[in-house]
């Protein structure tokens, strides 16, 4: 008795091949959406950059606010 589910080879051959090409087009898109050399550096060098500034103006604030405080201070 033949089981009603079973599939030809010639079946079985056309979905693999399926099946290879959809997997190929998913690899394709994955690799297309990896960060090339050139994103990366300029990430990290917006990152040096945009702290540096920081730090120069938490520094200017932390100088003018603490002249200010000795400026108000009156003296012993």
């Amino acid at each position: 008795m033949p089981d009603e589910n079973a599939f030809t080879l010639r079946q079985v051959d056309q979905a693999r091949a399926d099946f290879a090409a959809v997997l190929d087009e998913l690899v394709k898109a994955l690799f297309a959406r990896l960060t090339t050399r050139r994103e990366v550096w300029r990430v990290a060098l917006m990152g040096v950059v945009g702290g540096a500034s920081l730090m120069q103006t938490l520094a200017f604030i932390f100088r003018s606010l603490s002249s200010a405080g000795h400026a108000a201070r009156p003296d012993r």
